[in-house]
Parts: structure tokens; sequence; C-alpha cells
């Protein structure tokens, strides 16, 4: 039993860990919807509400990737097997910040389109480079 107990206490620490990440990641989710959306919607332009929207699930998960990393990297595993887990963490982490880009680039390209399409002088520009970009 008792060597046991160091890797009872090694695994309730790491996944306490993730649960207060967890937590973390639900406030910072809260404080996203709540007041940063209200702060947006009282500015001149809609680009800011629209980006916030798009980045409210993304950045709840790069949180708990996060915390799943920090958690996994305090287990007495095998060195062949931290570097697989921690590799696969990283990967999907990658994949959530290249989503991140993508949604913002998107948003802002979208934006920008609809501000010069209002213009006469830019409505060619725009019906040709936009899709281009995208």
């Amino acid at each position: 039993m008792n060597q046991i107990e160091p890797l009872i206490k090694t695994l309730a620490t790491s996944f306490g860990i993730f649960l207060i990440f967890v937590g973390i990641a639900f406030i910072v989710r809260v404080v996203m919807n709540r007041w940063m959306k209200r702060w947006a919607k009282a500015t001149a332009t809609s680009v800011d509400d629209k980006i916030l929207s798009e980045l409210g699930h993304p950045v709840f998960y790069i949180i708990l990737i996060y915390g799943l990393d920090y958690a996994v990297s305090r287990l007495p595993f095998n060195n062949r097997l931290m570097v697989g887990l921690r590799g696969l963490i990283f990967t999907i982490g990658i994949f959530v910040v290249t989503l991140i880009i993508y949604r913002v680039g998107m948003t802002l390209l979208d934006w920008y389109g609809e501000k010069l399409r209002k213009r006469k002088s830019t409505a060619n520009l725009v019906r040709e480079f936009i899709p281009l970009t995208k």
C-alpha cells in the first residue's frame, strides 16, 4: 500500500490542477460573454462583437488544453509515454490556435470587405479580392 499512496497523491494532484484550469476557463468564458461583450457593444464598430463571438469557445479550449498539459506533466509516466501525450496535447493546441487565427482573419476580412463595398470606387476590387483572399 505504501507504494501506491504516492501514485494516488500524484494523480489526485494532477486531477486537482486540471479542475482548477476548468474553473479558470469557465470564469474567462463568463467574463468574455458578459463584460467584454457589453464593452464591445459600446464601441462604434461591430467587428469587435464578431471577433468576441468567434473567440469564446476556442479560448475556453486553449485554457483547458494548457491545464491538461500542466496536469499531465506532473504525472509519473515513463519518458516515452510522456512525450507522446504531451505531443498530442501540443498538436491539439496548435490546431485550436490555428482555428482562432483563421476565425479572426475571416471576420476581419469580411468586415473590411463590407466597409470597402460601401465605397463605389472600390466595389470591383472587393468583388474580386475578397473571394481570392478567402
